[in-house]
């Protein structure tokens, strides 16, 4: 899947191209994975000023989310202040756990 073309609407070639299933599929298993997740939501947005392409968030789903985070409410986490967010040490440590993890996963039949 070429994530340099970009589009404002899911319908679009690169979408009916059958990557983003998969990808969506291993993502989700090794975010679950790695944060302790008990699952995750996945958002397609559109529609943000200055970002007319689609955005996909893929958001774990703590077993301790408050309840006002649950759901569409995950969405709730873009607007924490810097002070309340991961480290950008952490979200490397993160995104590296979550990039092996999804590397053995297409390794593995």
């Amino acid at each position: 899947m070429d994530f340099a073309r970009r589009s404002a609407k899911v319908g679009r070639r690169q979408f009916a191209e059958g990557a983003l299933g998969p990808l969506m599929q291993r993502l989700s298993t090794a975010l679950e994975v790695v944060t302790g997740a008990m699952k995750c939501y996945v958002v397609f947005l559109a529609e943000a000023p200055g970002f007319q392409h689609v955005h996909l968030h893929v958001i774990p789903r703590l077993v301790d989310a408050p309840p006002e985070r649950v759901g569409i409410g995950a969405m709730q986490y873009l607007a924490v202040p810097n002070s309340e967010s991961v480290s950008h040490d952490e979200m490397d440590r993160i995104s590296t756990k979550i990039r092996e993890k999804m590397t053995h996963q297409q390794e593995t039949p």
